[in-house]
C-alpha cells in the first residue's frame, strides 16, 4: 500500500482537507509523519508532495473510523496504528527511494554526458589543436565505451522495466556509470593540466568551457556519491527480500 503513494498519480490539492480534523487529531497524524520522516534514509527523504498525500490518506482513514470512535483523536490513533509501525513503513520505502536516487543519477549523467563530451570534442578535435591534444579523447574513449551502456542500463533498470531487472543490477550499473564518468573527467582534466605545463599551446578558448563542464560534473558526482552508496544498500535490501 505504501508503495502506491510513491507511484500512483494523484489529483487535487494534497493535504487540503486536513482542516476537517480538529487539532488533537491533526497532531496525531503529524506526529506519525514526523516519526516516519525521522526513520527514512538521509540519502532519499520523502518529498513534501508525497508527505501531503500520506497525510491525506491518513485523514481519510481517520474520518472513516469516526462513527466507531468517541472522538477524532481516537480515530486518528486507530488510523495510524493500522497504517503500520513507522519503522516498518520506513523500511518498506527504502528500496523504492533508493531506486529513485539511482534513477535521478542515471538521468543526470545521461543528460550531461553528451554536453560534456561535445565541449571536449569542440575544444580538442574540431579546433587547430596540436597533435598531443588529440590523444586526450583517445585516452578517455575506453571509459566512454564502458560508461555509456552503464548509464543506459541504470535508467532502464530503475524505470518501467524495473520489475524484470534485478535491483542489484541497477545499483551496480549506477556505480559503474558514476565511476567511469568521474574517471573520464579526471583523465581529460589531468591530461589538459600536463599539456598546459608542457611547451604545448592551448588548443582553443573552448578548453576553458570544457574544463568547466567536467569540473561541474565532478562536483555533482562528489555530492551524489554518499547518496549512491546509501541507495546501493537500499537496493541490496530489496534484492535480499526477493
Amino acid at each position: 500500500m505504501v508503495h502506491d503513494h510513491l507511484t500512483r498519480p494523484r489529483g487535487g490539492d494534497p493535504g487540503a482537507g486536513l482542516a476537517e480534523l480538529d487539532p488533537p487529531a491533526a497532531a496525531v497524524i503529524d506526529g506519525y509523519l514526523d516519526q516516519l520522516a525521522a526513520r527514512l534514509p538521509g540519502y532519499a527523504p520523502i518529498d513534501a508532495k508525497v508527505t501531503a498525500e500520506l497525510r491525506d490518506d491518513l485523514q481519510d482513514a481517520t474520518l472513516a473510523r469516526l462513527p466507531r470512535s468517541p472522538d477524532q483523536a481516537t480515530a486518528a490513533r486507530v488510523a495510524v496504528a493500522e497504517f503500520g509501525d513507522p519503522a516498518m513503513v520506513a523500511e518498506s520505502l527504502r528500496p523504492e527511494l533508493a531506486s529513485r536516487v539511482v534513477r535521478r543519477l542515471g538521468l543526470t549523467l545521461l543528460a550531461t554526458g553528451p554536453l560534456v563530451g561535445a565541449c571536449w570534442v569542440l575544444a580538442l578535435v574540431l579546433s587547430d589543436a596540436a597533435p598531443p591534444w588529440h590523444l586526450l579523447p583517445v585516452l578517455a574513449a575506453p571509459l566512454l565505451l564502458i560508461g555509456a551502456p552503464a548509464v543506459v542500463l541504470t535508467v532502464v533498470s530503475t524505470g518501467r522495466l524495473a520489475r524484470w531487472i534485478s535491483p542489484s543490477a541497477a545499483a551496480a550499473s549506477g556505480t559503474v556509470a558514476t565511476v567511469t564518468a568521474a574517471a573520464g573527467d579526471a583523465v581529460l582534466l589531468g591530461g589538459s593540466a600536463l599539456l598546459l605545463l608542457a611547451p604545448v599551446g592551448p588548443p582553443s578558448s573552448l578548453l576553458a568551457v570544457a574544463v568547466a563542464a567536467s569540473l561541474g560534473r565532478l562536483a555533482f558526482i562528489g555530492l551524489a556519491a554518499g547518496r549512491l552508496l546509501g541507495a546501493q544498500r537500499g537496493l541490496a535490501t530489496l534484492t535480499a527480500a526477493r
